[in-house]
């Protein structure tokens, strides 16, 4: 199966560079945190990730649930060089939404190449999103801000994929545990209908974010 490949990710590849891919989710949710995960492709991850899943790579909201799955498993199994970074509503609430994504993505990078042996002069890193993200003049190494970046470049994309599979899998096996009545598992903290009338009856949790919501039920909703 062909690997797509950005023209300027095949550019970077072809020069001998390593690819960081860099995304989060979770900034639309009025519940639960922003999870960012950066991804590097290296020979290993290429030569090893099974043939066959490559064509469902994708903007991670345009991956079906199971294959999102089965590619972010491939990913955190075939390789050592993928992190991620999860901060909580507290934190949001604190610094806001593009804040708080800037320094999530900021962890996971450094995280990553704190993994990576390799000489790190050799990595171009990729970030979605042109203005979503704030400064990141402070990482010490060459990145670009990639419009439509989870559309287009496949490094952006395994990190999306890798990044709500991880929040999903949170929300799911945990938080609706915690808090049965909000139905996490389902809405994964966006707001549908179902979630809003949670809201409405029972009131918000500690993983809400106040900045979306107020502690009056029947408002911002």
């Amino acid at each position: 199966m062909k690997i797509r490949l950005h023209n300027i990710e095949k550019y970077f590849l072809q020069k001998g560079f390593f690819l960081i891919g860099a995304d989060e989710v979770g900034r639309g949710s009025v519940a639960g945190p922003v999870v960012a995960a950066s991804v590097c492709i290296d020979p290993v991850l290429l030569q090893r990730f099974p043939k066959e899943y490559w064509r469902f790579v994708n903007d991670s909201k345009k991956v079906d649930e199971k294959w999102r799955a089965k590619i972010a498993r491939s990913i955190l199994k075939t390789t050592d060089y993928v992190t991620a970074s999860f901060f909580p509503a507290q934190k949001i609430d604190r610094y806001g939404i593009r804040t708080t994504a800037t320094l999530a993505i900021k962890e996971s990078i450094s995280k990553l190449l704190t993994r990576i042996k390799t000489d790190k002069r050799r990595f171009i890193i990729f970030i979605d999103g042109v203005n979503s993200v704030g400064d990141l003049s402070d990482l010490a190494f060459p990145y670009l801000k990639c419009k439509s970046g989870d559309a287009l470049f496949l490094s952006i994309q395994l990190a999306s994929i890798v990044a709500k599979f991880l929040r999903d899998e949170l929300m799911r096996r945990y938080y609706n545990k915690l808090y049965p009545y909000w139905r996490f598992a389902e809405n994964k903290g966006y707001g549908t209908p179902t979630h809003k009338r949670a809201i409405q009856l029972y009131g918000l949790t500690p993983i809400h974010r106040l900045r979306y919501l107020t502690k009056q039920p029947n408002q911002n909703l």
